[in-house]
């Protein structure tokens, strides 16, 4: 009878510890994923601030949609007066460099494609639905940091143009433009 209750007690033992050793798993496996994610988000926003990081992996923001939200604004700027500029289609590919879209990528393509032809109204719109939303979603601070990364590359890209002669900062398109993108992050 004692043998019997013995290999019971160890089968017991044995299935409860192989089911903590798999949650222990899962959660490392959930961990290392998580760092992951915060890793290419950091590279591809130029964003360091852990708490910030932190709240886009909980909304579950992949690179592909930290990307688009990066990029959008800077294509729709550079379109603002109608007209891609060379110099602002070089503050944009670099700005797709530094944030790890790589040539030949079907981000950088999409983004070619973006500079060539312009992008449909629709584009802008869904992205600025987006923007609200996710501002709503996140805490404070991690929104501000969020909103002064993006729109200051996009104002790096109204700047590569220069104004007239290159001297000057902002066209009134541009302006209006960049106002349209500031109000997205109006979460209210």
């Amino acid at each position: 009878m004692t043998d019997f209750l013995d290999e019971r007690r160890n089968a017991l033992e044995e299935t409860f510890f192989a089911k903590k050793d798999r949650e222990l798993i899962e959660r490392l496996k959930a961990a290392k994923e998580e760092s992951a994610t915060k890793a290419e988000l950091a590279e591809l926003s130029g964003i360091s601030d852990d708490e910030v990081l932190n709240s886009l992996v909980s909304q579950g923001i992949s690179a592909s949609t930290m990307a688009a939200l990066a990029l959008v604004p800077l294509v729709e700027m550079a379109w603002a007066d109608q007209v891609v500029q060379d110099r602002e289609r070089q503050a944009i590919q670099e700005a797709a460099t530094k944030s790890g879209i790589v040539a030949g990528s079907a981000a950088a393509q999409l983004l070619e494609h973006w500079l060539n032809e312009r992008p449909k109204a629709e584009l802008l719109e869904t992205w600025k639905l987006y923007v609200k939303e996710l501002v709503g979603s996140l805490p404070a601070g991690s929104a501000a940091a969020l909103k002064s990364e993006v729109l200051g590359r996009a104002e790096e890209v109204a700047k590569a143009a220069g104004g007239i002669l290159g001297v000057g900062r902002f066209s009134s398109e541009e302006h209006e433009k960049f106002e349209e993108l500031d109000t997205a992050f109006n979460s209210d």
